[in-house]
């Protein structure tokens, strides 16, 4: 699919370099533009047509809208030992930014309060915050959970109904993952 003239077409296997065939996905040039490649045969997780759209519309922001964003030095994962301080900042910064987001922008004290859990998170624990991938990862889920709401509802959709799917979809399925979580590690997206 050529998503500047929305021509789909086939391509001989011979023009799709061997790197596209050994992970899960890879990004690489064909006719001048940057293509995706997504190599889902046998994995479990990607059994529909829309989990396959939102992984090409999450690792493609990463490659391309993301691309030039300034990342700190540090690895990804959370620092052993474990301390829970720093989880539970972590832990009050998403509740009150998923507060403020459900809230559709109106709760201004929840905003204030994930501003003060992260100052918190950001000057205590300063080489755990320049680890995270919060800002990576959680701004490429966003992305692809819009992508996933406009391509169900149309292009035509409201901003009203996209903020709502939007945020059903954010408390259905990306808040449901914390609920049990006790270790909310640094990684997580």
């Amino acid at each position: 699919w050529d998503g500047s003239t929305g021509v789909i077409k086939n391509i001989d296997e011979h023009q799709v370099p061997d790197i596209a065939y050994m992970g899960l996905y890879d990004f690489w040039d064909w006719e001048g533009h940057t293509a995706v490649s997504l190599n889902i045969a046998g994995d479990n997780y990607f059994t529909d047509a829309e989990r396959v759209f939102q992984l090409a519309v999450h690792e493609g922001f990463h490659h391309v809208g993301q691309n030039g964003w300034k990342s700190h030095s540090g690895k990804r994962g959370t620092v052993f030992p474990l301390d829970s301080l720093p989880r539970l900042y972590r832990r009050s910064l998403f509740d009150s930014l998923n507060k403020y987001f459900q809230s559709s922008g109106q709760d201004a004290s929840a905003l204030k309060q994930a501003s003060y859990w992260y100052n918190k998170w950001k000057t205590e624990y300063p080489d755990e915050a320049l680890n995270s991938t919060d800002g990576y990862e959680g701004t490429a889920r966003y992305v692809e959970y819009l992508a996933n709401n406009v391509a169900i509802l149309g292009c035509n959709v409201s901003e009203a109904d996209l903020l709502k799917a939007t945020q059903n979809m954010v408390e259905a399925t990306y808040m449901k993952s914390f609920v049990d979580s006790s270790a909310f590690s640094l990684d997580g997206e």
